[in-house]
């Protein structure tokens, strides 16, 4: 089960996401974090600082806290170097494709 804590931020990356034709791969993302360990987990969604990013909460079904991170946007325009704004870095020094990954 996925919470979004803030839902006009999430339809607000959504709907930038859906304008850059890379909105299939936000989703995936989301239902990654929704399916991970058994599945069972509730997952909250709260807005990030970074760019089209958001930070989770991860709970287990008995209301448990479990873990959290981020689900960091990286992509063309962007540092991937570690440096503001997204301080995200990444294994592709061109960063020229939009992409979601998951950091703890």
């Amino acid at each position: 089960m996925i919470e979004f804590k803030d839902p006009e931020h999430f339809l607000t990356v959504l709907t930038w996401a859906a304008e850059h034709g890379c909105a299939k791969r936000l989703v995936d993302k989301l239902e990654y974090l929704c399916g991970y360990g058994n599945g069972d987990n509730c997952v909250h969604i709260h807005r990030d600082f970074a760019p089209n990013s958001f930070e989770f909460l991860m709970h287990h079904a008995d209301g448990t806290r479990w873990f959290n991170g981020g689900l960091i946007y990286s992509g063309p325009g962007q540092p991937l170097d570690g440096s503001a704004s997204a301080l995200t870095v990444s294994l592709s020094p061109t960063g020229s494709e939009h992409n979601w990954s998951v950091h703890t």
